[in-house]
């Protein structure tokens, strides 16, 4: 089966622009995307990553799992310019740039290094010894997930690539602009609903990037992270001792006391994933753990030990439920998550 994939993904290419008139009337796939096409975006206004997302996903309606998808199929985009001499292309190439232009309509692509750390949702990875291309449709800490046309000569949603897979791919194309850095990170766009909270706690030395350039809002949030946050965003307040089973060295061992002072932990599982009931219980106890009233949720029962925190948060607006009855309480929280929660609770 390997091999056959690998034989079959060597079968996409991309066209230049001076090739891309002739081989477009050689399309045998109807005008590219009906549906994208009504929400295209025409002004130059780059979309945030949540938008890029709903536009892609939105695609998953017209071209579903297994929908058939080779070589045959062409697709000349909008992102060719004085940047790229990308013009389009068949096969897996035909089906990103399809999905790009549903999302950033008439912005032009630029090429780029493959990177994890600023690879974003909409970019196009191109990979497997230049003959692959996907497009990223979702991104966590543990990588990211891809759609790509010419996969099995089939449409496929939902394979995971790694951060070493990622890094190991030839090149990006991406439609996001090559702008002035907000806070100088190139992974925050100004109206990120976190944008103004990034800014908050670096300047407020509660967290810093990830790189020079990168805050990777995105990444999961762990409890050692957030519990460092916390402690920082508290004045960083002066403890003693170590507590038991954390390294003194660690860069969470202040913070780690100063918690289980706090009531909010007895033992520190460090990596573990922070859910967004973890998260505003360890504020509502470092904010002094007042009473709140009635918990709104249907998914937060009265007696479980997060929920007075639940209800204590949304009536100070640190955060809403995922709907109206729901508040989803095992979610993990990314770091944009997080500092905006931090910001909501101890800057305004």
């Amino acid at each position: 089966m390997k091999k056959a994939l690998s034989t079959l993904l060597t079968l996409c290419f991309l066209t230049s622009v001076a090739s891309a008139e002739t081989w477009a009337a050689e399309a045998v796939i109807a005008p590219a995307w009906t549906v994208g096409s009504t929400s295209q975006p025409q002004s130059e206004r780059v979309p945030t990553d949540s938008e890029v997302q709903t536009a892609l996903l939105a695609m998953k309606d017209q071209y579903p799992e297994g929908t058939p998808w080779t070589n045959d199929n062409f697709y000349q985009w909008n992102g060719y310019g004085a940047y790229t001499i990308h013009a389009g292309g068949y096969g897996c190439t035909a089906f990103a740039c399809m999905m790009s232009d549903a999302a950033f309509g008439t912005l032009p692509a630029r090429s780029v290094a493959a990177s994890f750390d600023t690879i974003r949702i909409g970019d196009i990875l191109r990979m497997n010894h230049d003959t692959h291309e996907v497009i990223v449709i979702d991104k966590d800490s543990g990588g990211v997930t891809v759609a790509e046309g010419n996969y099995n000569r089939q449409v496929h949603w939902g394979r995971r690539l790694t951060p070493e897979q990622v890094n190991g791919g030839d090149y990006v194309f991406t439609r996001y602009p090559e702008a002035a850095l907000f806070g100088g990170f190139a992974d925050v766009s100004e109206d990120a609903y976190y944008a103004d909270a990034v800014l908050w706690a670096v300047e407020n030395g509660v967290t810093s990037g990830t790189s020079d350039t990168t805050f990777s809002p995105d990444q999961n949030c762990t409890v050692a992270q957030i519990l460092t946050f916390l402690w920082r965003a508290a004045g960083s307040p002066e403890v003693h001792g170590v507590l038991e089973g954390v390294d003194p060295n660690a860069y969470y061992a202040q913070a780690a006391v100063w918690a289980a002072e706090k009531g909010m932990i007895e033992t520190l599982q460090a990596d573990a994933l922070c859910t967004r009931s973890m998260a505003v219980r360890f504020i509502w106890l470092a904010s002094g753990g007042p009473q709140a009233g009635n918990v709104p949720f249907t998914d937060v029962p009265a007696h479980a030990p997060y929920a007075q925190a639940v209800a204590w948060a949304v009536s100070r607006n640190i955060t809403s439920g995922t709907s109206d009855t729901t508040f989803s309480p095992d979610a993990v929280c990314t770091r944009g998550h997080i500092v905006t929660f931090l910001h909501r609770a101890f800057a305004e």
